[in-house]
């Protein structure tokens, strides 16, 4: 999974940038229940995040989908921040 933030001021200049996040794997590809699991608890996180950062959005989008050779199928899963 990769954070996105577009449009973060920083030190009273725009930044944005990308970090990427890995949950016991090398790419944000992630088996359909973890996946599943990880796009309720952003949804559920931003709730929050709003509160504490304002005219700010959190939320994980699919990027992509595959199914691997033993018939799991994953999703590429990315995390935005939008201010």
């Amino acid at each position: 999974m990769n954070i996105h933030a577009d449009k973060v001021v920083y030190k009273e200049e725009n930044a944005h940038g990308e970090l990427p996040m890995f949950l016991n794997s090398e790419t944000n590809y992630y088996p359909e229940e973890i996946a599943d699991i990880i796009i309720n608890t952003i949804e559920q996180v931003n709730g929050i995040f709003e509160t504490v950062v304002s005219d700010s959005k959190l939320y994980c989008k699919e990027e992509g989908e595959k199914i691997r050779e033993n018939g799991v199928k994953e999703k590429a899963l990315n995390l935005y921040i939008k201010k």
